[in-house]
């Protein structure tokens, strides 16, 4: 019976992680701005879509 030493020797690789890269190596710092933005330019156009719809069935 072979024991747990003469098992052939597997290796695995250790892959850095995202967070091995320091503060802000993974995402912007400023995303949520953009975020934020891109949310109120949606929101505004959705709402002006909305509102010229409204406009055409009141014609």
């Amino acid at each position: 019976m072979a024991n747990y030493d003469d098992a052939p020797k597997q290796w695995t690789k250790v892959w850095p992680s995202d967070e091995d890269r320091g503060r802000w190596g993974v995402a912007d710092p400023v995303i949520d701005l953009r975020a934020t933005a891109f949310i109120a330019q949606y929101k505004k156009r959705v709402s002006e879509s909305e509102i010229h719809c409204q406009a055409q069935v009141q014609q």
